[in-house]
C-alpha cells in the first residue's frame, strides 16, 4: 500500500477524484475501507490515526503500476485538464526525476501537448487527437463498462438470494 497522504484522526478528510467530492469521516475504533468506482480506496486504519489512500485503477491493474502507466491513467481520467510536470508528479505519485525521465518520450509520440504557459510553468494536457490515446480511452472506457456489468451481475445474484 502506498502512503499518499496521512491526516489525524479527530479530521475529516475530503478527497477529490474524476471532479467528483467525497467526505470521508476520519476512524475512531472502527475500519474503514470503501471503494469509490473502482478508482480509489480509502482505508482508516484502526487506533493509529491516519487515513491511507491506495490506488485501485482499472486501467492500472490491467496494464501495471510502471511510472507511464500512471501518468497515461492520471491524463485519461482529466482528459480535458492541463497540469505543470511539478503537478503530474505529484498527482500521479511519480518522482519528478522519474517523470522527467518518461517525459521526452510521451512528447515524442505526440501523448501529450503543450498548452500555455503560467508564469515559468508550462501546463501539458493529453492529446486526445492521437490515434494511439482514442484507443487508450476506448479501452479504459472498456474495462470500465466490464467492470460495471461485473458489480452489476454480482449485485443481482445476491438479490436473488
Amino acid at each position: 500500500m502506498k502512503l499518499m497522504e496521512t491526516v489525524p484522526a479527530n479530521q475529516s478528510q475530503t478527497v477529490t477524484q474524476a471532479q467528483k467530492n467525497v467526505s470521508i469521516p476520519s476512524p475512531s475504533k472502527t475500519r474503514i475501507v470503501l471503494v469509490l468506482t473502482g478508482v480509489i480506496a480509502i482505508v482508516g486504519v484502526v487506533g493509529t490515526g491516519f487515513l491511507f489512500m491506495k490506488n485501485q485503477s482499472l486501467f492500472i491493474e490491467f496494464l501495471g503500476n510502471t511510472p507511464i502507466i500512471r501518468v497515461l491513467d492520471f491524463l485519461l481520467t482529466e482528459q480535458e485538464l492541463d497540469f505543470s510536470l511539478t503537478d503530474l508528479a505529484e498527482q500521479c505519485g511519480v518522482g519528478r526525476t522519474t517523470l522527467y525521465r518518461i517525459w521526452d518520450r510521451l512528447l515524442t509520440y505526440h501523448i501529450v501537448i503543450p498548452t500555455r504557459i503560467i508564469g515559468k510553468a508550462k501546463l501539458y494536457k493529453l492529446n486526445t487527437k492521437n490515434a494511439g490515446i482514442q484507443k487508450l480511452i476506448e479501452l479504459d472506457n472498456l474495462l470500465v463498462k466490464q467492470d460495471l456489468r461485473r458489480r452489476a451481475g454480482k449485485t443481482k445474484l445476491l438479490l436473488h438470494a
